[in-house]
């Protein structure tokens, strides 16, 4: 054997072992797609159970565009891309400079509270909005969903509306104060790493990428995009995670946008004010007080042909005031559609009364009387 070939492949045994250990090292260090995704799946599973009840004040903003030619997502992408835009003048602030030029009215319905309580299918929301382009300043709208029944109150109107089920109109509960997407067939996504935070991944799956931090499984973005992949169609942000009690973290706020052809339609942004988590909520939460001389609709029986009455008198819990009020003219309704039974009642009464009557006289007859 040549010296070539005598130190040649000892020396090429020890690259190999040495690359080998290396390889080794590296998977050790970093974990693999699989265990990334078997995190996130654990996380998830986790953070989609953990609040179960609670109360607080939200911020929305929301800017709507039915035409959806206006603001272009490019236009305020500087804005949502940035990592943590916490300061006001970074934020909504920036966007609603941009309202001017669309030909947006921001008095109507750009930024309002609401008021939240939930506990576990029950929801109430009751959300401030100015109304100063209509002329008719603040109104508060209240919708309550009791678990069984939806009551609604309209202030434009002073109309309370109540719906069997829960409506799909927007109300803000656990599952709208994070982004927890599902847990289920993780395996199909291909893992990336990620631009931005370090330790952030990209899964992805045809048109949708979910931006997460497998260490805490906290969600940056999730997008989907069109058909050829380019642009965003819809997308949620969430930033600047805080934690409360329970270990349980949430975001300070959170962009949902709906796009058409690159234009923004629906732009809605969420503020959490302040909230308390997996307390006892009271009862008296999950019902609705109709006002004096509000109209009462109620289509729990029939959604074509509501019963429709005005409340004369302040009702603390408009469904148990409108059962009483039904079940009084349903009884009412009945004894005037039985005039039968009516007339045969009176008969047997009177009949009653005259018998009566004739025992009365002959045990007051002398004796002796024929």
């Amino acid at each position: 054997m040549s010296v070539f070939g005598k130190y040649c492949v000892p020396a090429t045994y020890i690259v190999i072992l040495v690359c080998t250990q290396w390889a080794d090292a590296q998977s050790i260090g970093s974990p693999s797609d699989k265990d990334v995704r078997s995190v996130l799946a654990s996380q998830w599973r986790k953070q989609s159970t953990e609040v179960v009840s609670g109360q607080g004040a939200l911020r929305i903003y929301r800017y709507f565009d039915p035409a959806a030619n206006k603001v272009r997502r490019e236009d305020i992408s500087d804005i949502l891309e940035r990592p943590d835009p916490t300061a006001k003048a970074d934020f909504t602030s920036r966007i609603e400079a941009l309202l001017p030029k669309t030909g947006w009215n921001k008095k109507l319905l750009w930024g309002y509270p609401v008021a939240i309580s939930f506990e576990g299918s029950k929801v109430r929301n009751e959300s401030t909005k100015q109304y100063a382009g209509l002329g008719l300043g603040l109104r508060t709208e209240i919708v309550v969903f009791d678990g069984e029944n939806e009551s609604q109150l309209d202030p434009l109107n002073n109309q309370v509306t109540i719906l069997p089920g829960r409506s799909p109109l927007e109300k803000f509960a656990a599952r709208d104060l994070k982004l927890v997407p599902d847990a289920y067939d993780l395996d199909a996504y291909e893992v990336h790493e990620a631009a931005g935070p370090a330790g952030a991944v990209d899964l992805v799956r045809g048109p949708l990428t979910i931006t997460a931090e497998p260490s805490t499984g906290f969600v940056r973005r999730l997008v989907v995009k069109d058909e050829f992949g380019k642009r965003p169609v819809q997308e949620t942000i969430q930033y600047n995670p805080i934690q409360y009690a329970d270990g349980i973290t949430l975001p300070k706020r959170m962009v949902r946008a709906k796009y058409v052809k690159g234009f923004v339609e629906v732009l809605t942004i969420i503020e959490i004010k302040k909230m308390e988590l997996n307390d006892s909520v009271p009862e008296s939460s999950f019902t609705l007080a109709a006002p004096a001389k509000a109209t009462v609709v109620d289509m729990r029986k029939d959604a074509k042909l509501p019963i429709v009455f005005a409340n004369s008198k302040p009702a603390p819990d408009v469904i148990k005031a409108t059962n009483i009020r039904n079940e009084r003219v349903e009884s009412q309704r009945a004894i005037a559609s039985r005039p039968d039974v009516l007339v045969v009642s009176v008969f047997i009464v009177g009949a009653g009364f005259l018998l009566l009557g004739f025992w009365v006289l002959r045990g007051r007859r002398p004796k002796g009387a024929v």
